[in-house]
């Protein structure tokens, strides 16, 4: 059994933390435990202890049980119909409440309607209910970091791409969010070569570096400023330069906000006011974690990056996204960093 790991993280170093100690090994010890939890009292104390404060393990009263999602393939396979269901139904539901956005750029419609109209607004309420971890707020080491776990197998491969998996950067002025899992991008570029430095000792240009085109690209596309390289550089990191509402701007950001609440309603009227949120529940307390003790909060995530592939599919059938993510692999949005509801 391999299992592939998923990290969400908000900050570069509890990334790297993580994946100092998650190697091969560990996820292959992980898996072990999880079919025969009696092995988690043979492993290393420090080690145990690293993987509690990542939210892996927990320990009550002197037994250790998991606190993440850690699908296996029989849970996978299990929640697959149920997934397909809700993800097409669900994709219905954004392009009803979405039409507003059908005068707006593929960029936009994506960022706004998928994005953070269904994503982030719906995970916003499911959080509120108790029903999502807010991870965000985690703290010490391995803060505003989750990470949950996959068993490599036909049935986590056929969801194929994660279309909507986002990376965000935060410059001194301009945010950026890449949505798609191609790394053709420039944060995916740039970061690849910090990672090819063993001792990370230039990690403060990478970072710097970033920073500096998170705030900069914005202005070339706003056609503030003229730089041939730049532009090249744009291009080839698939950012739409001719597009100018990838650049959303305090002022501009005021119109999405009607359509961003009226498309979180919808989708949260679909999930609380009829038992979809309830039969996402029982899926999650009938996977071997689940019955295991993980909590559901902690394991609501995972099923969201399964139902955000379904959804997403869905979403390009029925025409309301109609961007380049599944031919070139992303596309890249910029906003300002006062605009504080996206």
């Amino acid at each position: 059994m391999k299992l592939i790991e998923s990290i969400a993280s908000y900050t570069g170093e509890s990334y790297r933390n993580i994946q100092n100690v998650i190697n091969e090994d560990i996820k292959k010890m992980i898996g072990d435990v999880i079919k025969s939890p009696q092995l988690a009292y043979d492993i290393d104390e420090n080690l145990m202890h690293e993987l509690i404060e990542m939210d892996i393990f927990k320990k009550h009263e002197g037994v250790f049980s998991p606190n993440t999602a850690i699908f296996l393939e029989e849970d996978i396979e299990m929640i697959t119909e149920p997934v397909l269901v809700i993800g097409s139904e669900l994709a219905d539901v954004i392009k009803e409440s979405g039409k507003e956005l059908e005068s707006y750029s593929p960029n936009i419609k994506n960022f706004i309607g998928s994005i953070i109209g269904a994503g982030q607004g719906l995970h916003s309420v499911m959080k509120d209910a108790g029903v999502a971890s807010n991870w965000q707020t985690k703290t010490g080491k391995y803060e505003k970091s989750k990470i949950d776990f996959n068993e490599e197998c036909e049935a986590y491969l056929r969801f194929g791409e994660d279309f909507q998996i986002k990376r965000i950067h935060r410059g001194n002025q301009y945010t950026s969010v890449v949505i798609g899992a191609g790394q053709n991008n420039y944060i995916s570029n740039i970061f690849s070569l910090n990672s090819m430095n063993p001792n990370n000792s230039k990690n403060t240009f990478y970072i710097s570096l970033a920073n500096y085109l998170t705030d900069t690209l914005p202005l070339l596309v706003s056609g503030k400023i003229k730089d041939d390289s730049l532009m090249n550089l744009a291009k080839a990191s698939n950012i739409d330069v001719e597009d100018k509402d990838i650049i959303i701007n305090y002022n501009d950001s005021i119109k999405y906000q009607s359509i961003i609440t009226k498309i979180t309603k919808a989708c949260t009227s679909y999930f609380f006011d009829s038992n979809n949120i309830d039969v996402v529940i029982k899926l999650l307390q009938s996977t071997i974690v689940g019955k295991q003790g993980a909590p559901i909060e902690n394991m609501m995530m995972n099923f969201w990056r399964y139902l955000r592939k379904a959804t997403a599919i869905k979403l390009y059938d029925n025409g309301f996204l109609t961007d380049s993510i599944p031919s070139n692999g992303s596309i890249t949005v910029f906003y300002e960093n006062k605009i504080k509801y996206f």
